[in-house]
């Protein structure tokens, strides 16, 4: 192991070397406009009206969930970044932690990362098994320059996800001659290397470079690049060996080769890293844990509880991700995944159900789809109470991007706990005021059909006073439903449905919000999409093979 004075020696390197490739990182790509939009950017020539413009490529580092996922790969320890870092900022519709507009790099974030980088060496260090995944050859003798080289180069292009110039591996390797003459043994040096890769920017940020920074024409993206994109698209990590290969030999960027890595890809146990960053926030996973339940209404809502309904929510969402099912029937399947503690939650039989969860088809229940899902129902209620009102403007916002506008300053929540008046009764009289009924009614009309679900999604036919439940609504476009399976039909056959899905898959996996300028990719992806079977791995591969996807083009002042 190194000591504090070495560390310290290390620091300033790295903080140079950190703050000088992060600078010129950022020439290389432009600060978001103010409204996080892809609009047009003075000095940048209009593309052809039938050409797709790559929009501005945002210069992102690694959220907390990638940085977590990468050290995985990498080094083979846990980073606890998720639970130890300074919370990632969130932005778009949906809270994705990859906005690159909201992103910050500060003084403390940075002392964040050098100090981990420390720790995980030392924990790989003092690991025999996974120091030899970075040591890969025995130095003739301490100062062995041939070895060092060796390793920087093979350890230097995982960590930095492309290789290295060779001015780049001559500074590291002189990095570590620097240590040696210091006193430090053979490992300790290659440690000091190691340390100084995981604190720098071409670690801690997704770089993509402009070959000629004075076109402002579209390019490809470099062969690293690419694999880079797809491995943290499809995986929140790092690329593996063979997306590596496929950079090498040049092959990645074509069609097919990108469609197979597609298939490939989802299948691989690395995928959920998808699921996290994407579904996650897109689907409510991330707030069921700090969902509000009023304790005085409901004493069900115990940790076993939300960690079956979270562990639901992504099998379900995984369902559709590694098979073949049309993602139209995304929101009617009849389909759960239940452990004997969920059961019990949802009024199934739990004979013969343990902890583990276990997929099931259960077409004598009251619930279908991702509507019936305890964690959509639950993080949609208010505190202390179901709310069609929330219930509805989720499904509208999240489901079908339909934008609902924020209510007056100050409205107060008429609808508590324990209403005296019918739940029905206050929902017209609110859908009935001139200021409030536009905006109210779509939401209501959606989210009552939901109320035969309480506030943590358990059925019920009345209220605890003993009212009976009203799940009757006329939706928006006049259609009757009564239940939840009624509106789950419906709403899988809502001609917004899959739009609404492809564009919030392609702002996930840009990073930014969408534009004007995103139209006509956004078009073509949905129409290649639709041809055929629209499961959900054909819109990551329509996404994919889009130019807006693996191209990109110098960007102009902001």
């Amino acid at each position: 192991m190194v000591d504090l004075a070495a560390r310290e020696i290390c620091w300033r390197w790295t903080v140079s070397l950190v703050m000088a490739l992060a600078v010129g990182a950022a020439a290389c790509g432009r600060s978001p406009t103010l409204d996080g939009g892809a609009g047009e950017e003075p000095g940048v020539d209009a593309p052809p009206s039938n050409a797709v413009d790559p929009g501005w490529s945002p210069l992102r580092r690694l959220d907390n969930l990638e940085y977590d996922l990468t050290v995985r790969d990498l080094l083979g320890v846990d980073a606890r970044a998720r639970l130890t870092f300074q919370p990632d900022e969130t932005a778009g519709d949906f809270g994705f932690a990859d906005f690159a507009g909201v992103q910050s790099f500060s003084d403390s974030r940075y002392e964040q990362y050098a100090n981990t980088a420390w720790n995980l060496a030392d924990e790989v260090f003092a690991d025999p098994a996974l120091r030899a995944r970075i040591i890969t050859c025995a130095p003739a003798a301490p100062g062995d320059e041939a070895c060092t080289r060796q390793i920087v180069t093979a350890f230097g292009l995982r960590a930095w996800r492309r290789p290295l110039a060779s001015d780049e591996v001559d500074g590291l390797v002189a990095l570590a001659a620097g240590a040696l003459a210091d006193g430090a043994t053979f490992e300790d040096a290659i440690e000091r290397v190691v340390v100084a890769l995981l604190s720098s920017a071409p670690f801690l940020f997704h770089l993509e470079f402009d070959p000629d920074p004075s076109s402002p024409k579209p390019h490809p993206l470099a062969p690293y690049e690419l694999a880079s994109r797809l491995s943290y698209l499809l995986w929140s990590s790092m690329p593996d060996d063979r997306l590596f290969g496929l950079a090498a030999d040049g092959t990645l960027a074509r069609d097919e080769v990108l469609r197979a890595e597609v298939g490939r890809m989802i299948v691989d146990p690395r995928a959920d890293g998808f699921i996290a960053g994407f579904a996650g926030p897109w689907l409510g996973d991330d707030d069921l844990a700090e969902h509000p339940i009023d304790p005085s209404t409901t004493s069900m809502f115990d940790p076993a509880l939300i960690v079956a309904m979270s562990q639901e929510l992504r099998l379900y969402f995984a369902e559709f991700l590694r098979g073949r099912a049309s993602f139209a029937t995304f929101l009617d399947a009849d389909v759960n995944f239940v452990n004997a503690r969920l059961a019990r939650h949802y009024g199934m039989d739990a004979t013969g159900l343990g902890d583990a969860l276990r997929r099931i088809v259960d077409t004598g229940d009251q619930r279908a789809g991702f509507l019936g899902l305890g964690a959509m129902l639950t993080v949609t209620s208010a505190r202390g109470r179901s709310s069609p009102t929330e219930r509805g403007k989720w499904i509208l916002e999240h489901l079908l991007c339909v934008k609902v506008p924020f209510g007056p300053p100050d409205t107060p929540d008429s609808i508590g706990a324990f209403d005296s008046e019918p739940l029905r009764q206050l929902i017209a009289s609110i859908d009935g005021q001139p200021a409030c009924g536009a905006c109210h009614r779509p939401m209501d009309s959606v989210g009552q059909a939901l109320e035969g679900f309480d506030q943590i999604g358990a059925f019920r036919t009345q209220y605890p006073d003993g009212r009976p439940v009203d799940t009757q609504a006329v939706l928006p476009d006049g259609t009757r439903v009564d239940s939840e399976p009624a509106l789950a039909a419906h709403l899988a056959d809502d001609p917004n449905f899959l739009p609404c899905v492809s564009r919030t898959a392609l702002t996930y996996a840009l990073g930014r919000d969408l534009g004007d300028l995103d139209r006509p990719a956004l078009t073509r992806i949905l129409d290649g999409w639709t041809a055929g079977t629209p499961t959900l791995r054909g819109l990551l591969e329509e996404i994919i093979v889009n130019d807006v996807f693996r191209t990109r083009r110098r960007e102009g002042a902001p």
